[in-house]
């Protein structure tokens, strides 16, 4: 696992997480999530 950053503007840093766990199958699964913030606080959790 390692931090990643993905930079929209000069001004934006928006931060992610990489893994790579390595198997015995050539099958891959990817998973993606995402939290949502604005800048008056929290936003909405829809990650279900």
């Amino acid at each position: 696992m390692r931090p990643a950053a993905y930079f929209r503007t000069a001004r934006s840093k928006l931060p992610n997480v990489i893994c790579v766990l390595p198997g015995s199958s050539d099958k891959v699964i990817i998973v993606g999530a995402h939290f949502d913030r604005v800048s008056e606080g929290d936003g909405v959790v829809d990650n279900w």
